[in-house]
């Protein structure tokens, strides 16, 4: 897995002992409780690759002539990593994405992705050997956006975020690590960037009764092995940010906030269709 940041941190609960007893000491006696694992990654967002991580946080995923398309469920899958540390190779089990974003610049770079898991302590094992990946990453300026079915070329940037709650369970069964760990519901947010060419601050106004007008946004970006990712969210509202007009520069820009809300054509806060060369389902 091609990398720019990555940290796995063991994480262990403090249980004190700190009854009463005949001196003036608070803390008698420390004893190690319950364990996880803090994992982070960040990366180029490659094609394949990338496909794992929205699974993992989607829950849904199906397969049909080299397009994937994610969907929310119910329950979602779990990882296996290897750190191959040159000092000691370690496992982590167990791992279940609770946040994923893909972040984007349409001037400049490559479109990457960053993702957090929780997942069990890490054990011992042997170096395997690393495989490079294959296929080439999307880079920003080759997003496409459209609001309402209409081409908007004014996005300069932004960070798409998905987010589950989740909980470890521990059970009475003589392990500090969690036996499971419990997921809860998705969040679909964004926060975007545009030029202000022209004036969007009535997309972020207009409501009717108090009630934002849902939009339809949709975007997509395409590399050059024709691979697309491509994510759609039928009713999406601009209130979850206020909208800050930057009016300093030689150019004005305008950032704002959008929500995905769940709805029968998405099956949920949205949706990620993904063109790649894996032959089968996540």
């Amino acid at each position: 897995m091609p990398f720019t940041t990555w940290s796995a941190d063991p994480e262990v609960d403090e249980i004190i002992d700190d009854a009463t007893r005949g001196d003036a000491s608070h803390d008698y006696a420390v004893y190690a409780g319950m364990g996880r694992s803090n994992l982070e990654l960040e990366a180029p967002a490659y094609p394949v690759e990338v496909g794992y991580f929205i699974h993992g946080v989607m829950g849904t995923a199906s397969y049909a002539t080299a397009t994937h398309t994610f969907s929310v469920g119910t329950s979602v899958p779990s990882f296996t990593f290897e750190d191959d540390d040159p000092v000691q190779a370690r496992v982590y089990t167990g791992c279940q994405v609770s946040s994923f974003s893909l972040r984007f610049n349409r001037a400049e770079g490559l479109v990457t992705f960053n993702t957090k898991l929780i997942g069990k302590l890490p054990t011992t094992t042997t170096s395997t050997t690393v495989a490079d990946a294959t296929g080439k990453p999307w880079i920003g300026w080759t997003g496409v956006f459209s609001v309402d079915g209409t081409a908007a070329a004014k996005l300069i940037s932004g960070e798409l975020t998905w987010e589950r709650t989740q909980e470890p369970s521990p059970h009475a069964n003589n392990s500090q690590d969690m036996a499971r760990l419990d997921t809860g519901r998705i969040r679909y947010t964004g926060s975007l960037v545009f030029d202000g060419a022209s004036d969007e601050l009535l997309t972020y106004l207009t409501n009717t009764n108090g009630t934002p007008t849902p939009k339809a946004v949709v975007l997509s970006f395409t590399n050059a092995d024709s691979n697309v990712i491509t994510v759609t969210s039928t009713n999406t509202t601009f209130l979850s940010e206020g909208m800050k007009r930057d009016m300093g520069g030689n150019a004005k820009r305008l950032s704002v906030g959008m929500r995905g809300v769940r709805n029968s054509t998405d099956g949920g806060p949205c949706k990620v269709t993904l063109t790649n060369s894996k032959a089968t389902s996540y």
